[in-house]
């Protein structure tokens, strides 16, 4: 299995890491009714991903208010929004990676066996 590498973004003078876990999941589910099967559906909506960000931002530093990171975004250039976008977006895939990619049968160096075949 490849190591994944957990995306970052610099927002308010710190980086913030884009993982999605356990607490961010549940308060990001709780405030939204999005379920983790639908959580893809969300990519492209400013509104649902700048509140993932948030929830992923407080469980890394819980005083950090919505109005505070409405701050930090409008202090951003337009422009640089849809990069924003696209490192929550690389957060969401990091975090759940593709099944058949971690299913994948491993060979003796712990690549993926090309011919499919358990070892």
């Amino acid at each position: 299995m490849k190591e994944r590498v957990t995306p970052t973004i610099q927002l308010g003078g710190r980086l913030w890491e884009l993982r999605i876990g356990h607490k961010a999941l549940q308060k990001f589910s709780a405030l939204t009714r999005v379920d983790i099967d639908h959580l893809g559906a969300i990519i492209g909506r400013y509104d649902m991903m700048i509140l993932l960000l948030w929830c992923i931002i407080t469980v890394q530093d819980s005083s950090v208010t919505h109005e505070t990171l409405d701050d930090w975004l409008d202090a951003l250039p337009v422009l640089e929004w849809r990069d924003l976008l696209g490192r929550i977006s690389e957060g969401i895939a990091a975090s759940f990676p593709d099944e058949d990619e971690e299913d994948a049968p491993q060979g003796g160096d712990g690549a993926p066996d090309p011919t499919g075949a358990a070892t």
